[in-house]
């Protein structure tokens, strides 16, 4: 596995109040107050500022399966290197897997990066898990206006709903891009567009 940047490459020391982490490293990020004790995200760290943390996610078939975004502030320990890492990066090797970084996101602010990977993922996943712990919210970025995210979102049969809906960006935990939901949640709802014309 290709060794990453350390963080203060891209951020100096001087400028951050969090701990840096190397980047392409693999750790487990808990998050108790919301998540509780028994719950955690496994994933190699992509991209870190003083707000926001990103990781390309590891799921349970040992396979990277898109990104999560974390807010700083909810994240109460990190592990790393990960339990069982060297397996990992292993199984990840044999499946020539390799974390890749999305594209531009900008990490100053949650508002900033839903407006950035708006250009290059179709559908985002959204929590706010201490309004809503059980329920996300699944769709396309419209635009965000005066800390409000609005978004068209899209049904579990890939059908968008005609309203475009509000979100307080502020309440907003987490955001979930480019996984394999999203991606075949979004191919199937564009064959649906062809279908229709």
């Amino acid at each position: 596995m290709k060794e990453g940047r350390a963080f203060t490459d891209v951020f100096p020391e001087s400028a951050v109040s969090v701990k840096p982490l190397p980047l392409n490293v693999l750790v487990r990020v808990f998050r108790e107050s919301i998540e509780g004790e028994g719950a955690w995200s496994n994933g190699f760290v992509i991209e870190q500022s003083q707000e926001l943390l990103l990781l390309q996610l590891i799921n349970d078939r040992i396979s990277l399966d898109g990104y999560q975004l974390l807010r700083q502030s909810d994240i109460t320990d990190i592990e790393q290197p990960m339990p069982h890492h060297a397996f990992i990066e292993k199984a990840l090797e044999l499946r020539e897997q390799q974390p890749v970084h999305p594209g531009i996101v900008n990490m100053s602010s949650m508002e900033s990066a839903l407006q950035s990977i708006s250009q290059s993922s179709p559908l985002v996943t959204i929590h706010q898990e201490s309004q809503e712990p059980d329920i996300c919210w699944i769709g396309r970025v419209v635009s965000t206006s005066q800390g409000s995210l609005y978004l068209k979102c899209i049904t579990p049969d890939a059908r968008f709903e005609q309203d475009v809906d509000s979100y307080r960006i502020a309440d907003i935990s987490r955001v979930d891009f480019g996984g394999d939901y999203e991606q075949i949640l979004w191919r199937v709802a564009q064959d649906g567009m062809q279908d229709a014309e």
